[in-house]
C-alpha cells in the first residue's frame, strides 16, 4: 500500500502481432484488433511529445461471456474494483484490455483511487503507465438516439463534452502524475467512425491538444453498447451500537453470572 492505494506488481500483457495489408493485427485470446502499421510509432511519439492525435482501430471479439474470463489482470481490476457507477464496466475494462495487449500499457490507478480538487471535478476512468510515462484514460461510447442515427452535430457535442472533461480532470487530479490523456471512443459501425472523424476535424485546437483520441470500431459485441447501469449491492446498514453475533457470544462468555445460571439450571 502506498499513497493510500494498493499497488500491484507491474506485468506486461502485450499480445503477439502479425503484419498484413499495411496493417498490424493484434492476436489476443478472445479477440483480434486491426490498427495502422505505424500506429505504435505514433502513440510513442504522442507519449513523448506534445501533439494531438486521432487513431482508428477495429476489433473483432467473441461474446462477452467468452471475453470476460480471458481478460488480463489489469482489465479484471478495472471490471471488478469500485467505480463511480453508470453503465460502463464492459467498455472501460475492454479499453484497459486493448491498451494492455496492444500497446503494453500497465494499469496504475482505477477510477475510485484517483482523487481530485475540487472534489466535484470531472473524473478520469483510470490511469496507466505507458513506456514509463503516466497517462489518464477516459472511455466513452458514441451512442445515437434510439430513433435516429448519430450525426456530425451529435458527435461534435460528444467530443466537446468529453475532451473538455479530459482537460478538467487532468488539471484537478492531485494524486497522479499524468499531463495528457487518451480518450478511448467505442463506435458500433464504420459509419459512426466516419462521423466521429468529421466531427474531430471541427474541434477547437485547445480541446484536442495533448489528447489522443483512439476510436475503436466494435460491431461484434452488442453488450458493450447495450450494457445497463450497474448498482453495486451494499450490505444493509447496521444500527448504531448494534452488536454482531460474535460480539454477543464474547459478552455472554465473559458474564460472571452466566456460570452460576448454568449450574442453577442443571439442578
Amino acid at each position: 500500500v502506498r499513497d493510500g492505494c494498493t499497488h500491484y506488481a507491474s506485468t506486461v500483457y502485450q499480445s503477439p502481432t502479425l503484419g498484413a495489408y499495411g496493417c498490424t493485427i493484434v492476436l489476443a485470446p478472445q479477440w483480434s484488433l486491426r490498427l495502422g502499421a505505424e500506429d505504435n510509432v505514433l502513440i510513442t511519439s504522442f507519449v513523448r511529445t506534445d501533439m494531438a492525435l486521432l487513431l482508428q482501430t477495429e476489433i473483432q471479439t467473441r461474446s462477452w461471456i467468452d471475453v470476460l474470463p480471458s481478460l488480463c489482470a489489469d482489465a479484471r481490476r478495472v471490471y471488478e474494483e469500485d467505480h463511480a457507477g453508470g453503465s460502463s464496466l464492459i467498455s472501460e475494462s475492454l479499453s484497459m484490455e486493448v491498451l494492455a495487449r496492444t500497446f503494453g500499457a500497465k494499469l496504475h490507478k482505477t477510477e475510485m483511487q484517483l482523487a481530485y480538487w475540487p472534489a466535484h471535478s470531472a473524473m478520469t476512468d483510470f490511469s496507466v503507465e505507458f513506456d514509463g510515462v503516466s497517462l489518464g484514460v477516459s472511455v466513452t461510447r458514441a451512442l445515437a438516439h434510439p430513433t435516429a442515427p448519430l450525426e456530425v452535430a451529435d458527435a461534435l457535442r460528444l467530443l466537446q463534452k468529453k475532451l473538455s472533461g479530459v482537460l478538467k480532470s487532468t488539471a484537478a487530479c492531485y494524486n497522479a502524475e499524468w499531463r495528457k490523456q487518451i480518450l478511448h471512443i467505442w463506435a458500433r459501425s464504420e459509419r459512426v467512425v466516419r462521423v466521429l472523424e468529421e466531427a474531430y476535424s471541427l474541434l477547437e485546437p485547445h480541446l484536442i491538444a495533448n489528447t489522443l483520441c483512439l476510436v475503436t470500431h466494435c460491431g461484434s459485441l452488442p453488450e458493450l453498447f447495450e450494457e445497463k447501469s450497474t448498482i453495486r449491492q451494499m450490505p444493509p446498514p447496521r444500527l448504531k451500537g448494534a452488536k454482531d453475533e460474535q460480539h454477543l457470544k464474547v459478552l455472554a462468555e465473559s458474564d460472571p453470572t452466566s456460570a452460576a445460571r448454568t449450574r442453577a439450571g442443571s439442578w
